[in-house]
């Protein structure tokens, strides 16, 4: 008699880290480097498509910082500010 493999349908478990990130406070240099270490993750997770950039109002340094490194990403599909929260940015993957 042969022996019949039973094929084992392993789950992946849920992420364990939050789909959004909060940078708001940072400086830029230190929350670009925080951004793209998140990205690096989210990437590599292929079932994740959209993120949230938590920067912050403030004085906009951020914000511009953020979207402009983001605009350089080929990664990225498209980005846009929250209607309802200007100090979040929307990313999709």
């Amino acid at each position: 008699m042969a022996d019949k493999k039973k094929k084992i349908k392993k789950s992946r478990p849920p992420p364990s880290w939050q789909k959004s990130i909060d940078l708001h406070g940072m400086r830029v240099e230190e929350a670009l480097a925080e951004l793209d270490r998140f990205l690096n993750h989210c990437i590599l997770e292929q079932e994740v498509h959209k993120v949230e950039i938590v920067h912050g109002v403030g004085t906009g340094r951020l914000k511009k910082a953020v979207q402009d490194y983001l605009q350089g990403l080929k990664v990225i599909s498209e980005f846009h500010v929250d209607p309802m929260n200007p100090g979040a940015t929307w990313v999709e993957l």
